[in-house]
């Protein structure tokens, strides 16, 4: 296998397609009935695969499904990629890598499902659909009922921090707590950003490379929107005390998970997909008092609570036989028309199913699930959750390491911190149109 890094494969992405007519040209042998499916161990991707298995018997194939780590993830993909042939005819492709792996993806026009367009439209390459959504992830608040009462959920990032306290005064280790290390800052700094009117590029909640260039590809990280948000997340750790000090040094998700289901933080800032997990008496010490509500708003934020819901999905690489992509097509069709499969989604995982006829049959039947879907899908201010260019997991990465530095370093120096991010930023940036 081609040992590539992300920066040689963006570089192979931004010098044009020639790699992707190469691969095509490459002759196909046969795969035989095994399909092989990438995807990372999650609880919804688990609950999909099991799905898969069980498709697969009716279309004739088997499933091998061995599993990769999120933070290789990326990596693993595009060694395949570049290579003569995929070792995988199905893989999982996150929202946020549909323009990276794009040019690498056959056209998935076979595969019907009635999902929204808004939520599916940044996973498309020359206008064709390149990925079979399975379900819309989306950034909640699980908070612990017996130290929260309902009524006292907090609305703003003040109230959060005085909720946090008088949590902490009842016992609980750690008020807050979420995933900021790369690739997890969907959990403090990014959910907190967009709450507070504060964005990484301006203008605030641009997500794709048209809009990005009419606004100049303009950092937006030295605005005092975002350097105020940066400084709330300084003084929950170092003034405050409520958040615990992995978080300034690059705390995952997975920190994240174990630290709530021990009982030690009364708010984790988690994708709601993580529901049952937390839920799950033999793995979590909380199972019983798990609840959940949106992210509180900054004191910049004017349009209201913030939710974002977007799709994780299913995708074919381009470099596999004829034969072998049409049997991985006639599996993901199969996957994305049963409604039971969908349903699933959220009643076994806590997940949004990335369905539109399957959401409204929810909202009628499962009071919770409508809280959920209002919290997010149906939020006053609707978020995409990541920029859609290729270059977005390296801002991502760099965005995060910027965020460490700055809760590791002096409070009069995040402004400073910001600035040299800002230069990164501008030094990878395309050079706007003139």
């Amino acid at each position: 296998m081609t040992n590539l890094d992300r920066r040689t494969f963006l570089a192979t992405l931004g010098a044009g397609v020639a790699g992707t007519a190469a691969l095509g040209a490459l002759p196909a042998t046969a795969q035989g009935k095994a399909l092989t499916v990438a995807y990372m161990p999650h609880p919804i991707l688990n609950s999909q695969i099991e799905w898969m298995r069980k498709g697969a018997t009716q279309t004739g194939v088997d499933i091998d499904a061995p599993a990769i780590a999120y933070v290789d993830y990326v990596q693993a993909m595009t060694a395949q990629f570049l290579g003569p042939r995929n070792r995988y005819q199905i893989i999982w492709n996150n929202d946020d890598w549909g323009q990276l792996f794009g040019p690498f993806l056959d056209p998935l026009d076979e595969v019907k499902q009635a999902w929204a367009e808004d939520r599916a439209w940044m996973m498309r390459w020359s206008g064709k659909p390149t990925a079979a959504p399975a379900v819309l992830t989306a950034g909640v608040t699980f908070y612990r009922k017996d130290l929260v009462a309902e009524n006292e959920l907090p609305k703003t990032f003040d109230e959060m921090v005085e909720a946090a306290k008088k949590a902490q005064a009842k016992g609980v280790k750690w008020g807050i707590m979420g995933g900021s290390g790369f690739p997890h800052l969907w959990f403090t700094l990014l959910w907190s950003l967009w709450s507070n009117n504060a964005d990484l590029f301006k203008p605030f909640g641009a997500r794709s490379w048209q809009q990005l260039e009419r606004g100049g590809w303009t950092p937006g990280v030295t605005e005092k929107e975002f350097v105020d948000t940066v400084t709330w997340w300084w003084d929950a750790i170092h003034t405050h005390k409520i958040a615990p000090p992995a978080i300034a040094s690059g705390a995952s998700r997975t920190d994240t998970d174990a630290m709530f289901m021990n009982g030690d933080v009364a708010f984790a800032f988690q994708d709601s997909t993580l529901l049952q997990t937390y839920r799950n008496k033999e793995k979590s010490k909380v199972a019983d008092n798990v609840g959940f509500t949106g992210f509180p708003t900054g004191p910049h934020n004017k349009k209201g609570r913030m939710g974002w819901a977007d799709n994780w999905s299913w995708s074919v690489p381009k470099n596999n036989p004829a034969d072998t992509k049409k049997k991985a097509k006639q599996l993901l069709n199969w996957l994305a028309s049963n409604k039971d499969a969908q349903k699933e989604v959220w009643t076994k995982v806590g997940g949004i199913p990335s369905s539109v006829e399957v959401q409204k049959e929810l909202i009628r039947t499962d009071p919770e699930y409508k809280r959920l879907h209002e919290l997010t899908v149906g939020a006053p201010q609707a978020m995409h959750s990541a920029y859609y260019w290729p270059l977005w997991p390296e801002i991502h990465s760099l965005t995060s390491k910027a965020f460490t530095q700055a809760l590791t370093g002096p409070k009069e120096k995040i402004f400073e911190v910001m600035t040299a991010l800002a230069r990164d930023f501008k030094l990878r940036a395309p050079v706007p149109a003139r």
